[in-house]
């Protein structure tokens, strides 16, 4: 799985122990994001999976800690080139920046989290530009009262699904979608389901979102529009909501108790 290959983690941790002798270890430099296959060929851990590389040594050696550098001052609530006035946070716990990283946030590989958060391990988030700031601490405390986290994701692609024979949206068909999705390797990044439909917001791929519509034709009609944009609030105010949404064109709306999710047509601001 080019870009998702997922760890062996008994013969991983067998491999690294069987090289590195703490003990007598002063500083090991080793490459992250390349992995091998069962096979022998090599594949890769996909974006920012020099991190994730990071994350499995330390748990394989049951590290103090973990620190990876970044050109940002640590974990911002925003992308400084979309939001003018980020915030710092100065600690986050292992499920508030899971959640980040899953919805979206580019400074840490999803992945990364659990390995540590398994093993209590701290990660700091911290800039190479200003080693001496204190950047970000990720450990298992929990944090309240968090500035609202705003993350985006472009090119994004949203499918809907309308049972051709007018049946009510239920278990045994959506099992249909959730197959197909499995056998492409398509991950939802929002769901969302009515009586008589089911939506889905995915990473645009042409190729396989043309497949999935092939691939589940016969029970249901699909209608789907690309180029879009998916904007998540983790701990989001009324404010905040306002300033995302207000004057947009909104394809599909979702809120919870600490998240909001709108997909927009970008050009419509």
């Amino acid at each position: 799985r080019f870009r998702e290959a997922v760890v062996n983690w008994e013969d991983t941790c067998s491999r690294i122990k069987s090289m590195i002798n703490i003990p007598d270890a002063s500083r090991w430099i080793t490459q992250g994001f390349i992995g091998r296959s069962t096979g022998g060929k090599a594949t890769t851990l996909g974006r920012e999976g020099s991190d994730f590389s990071a994350a499995i040594f330390a748990s394989c050696l049951s590290a103090d800690s973990v620190t990876i550098w970044k050109d940002v001052a640590g974990i911002l609530n925003a992308d400084p080139k979309r939001f003018s006035g980020t915030v710092l946070y100065s600690n986050l716990s292992y499920q508030e920046a899971a959640e980040m990283s899953y919805y979206g946030a580019s400074v840490i590989h999803p992945n990364t989290i659990k390995p540590l958060a398994n093993r209590g391990i701290p990660l700091y988030v911290k800039s190479f530009e200003n080693p001496e700031l204190p950047g970000t601490l990720i450990d298992s405390g929990d944090k309240h009262s968090l500035p609202p986290a705003f993350v985006f994701k472009d090119n994004q692609c949203l499918v809907s699904f309308i049972p051709r024979n007018l049946d009510f949206i239920s278990e045994r068909n959506l099992s249909r979608i959730f197959a197909a999705l499995d056998q492409l390797n398509l991950r939802i990044n929002l769901m969302q389901n009515s009586a008589v439909s089911f939506s889905i917001c995915v990473n645009e791929n042409r190729e396989k979102v043309g497949e999935l519509i092939r691939m589940t034709e016969s029970e249901f009609k699909a209608r789907y529009n690309t180029g879009l944009q998916l904007i998540t609030v983790k701990n989001y105010s009324q404010k905040a909501i306002e300033s995302v949404s207000l004057n947009r064109e909104i394809l599909l709306e979702q809120r919870t108790r600490n998240t909001y999710q709108i997909i927009i047509r970008p050009d419509h601001t």
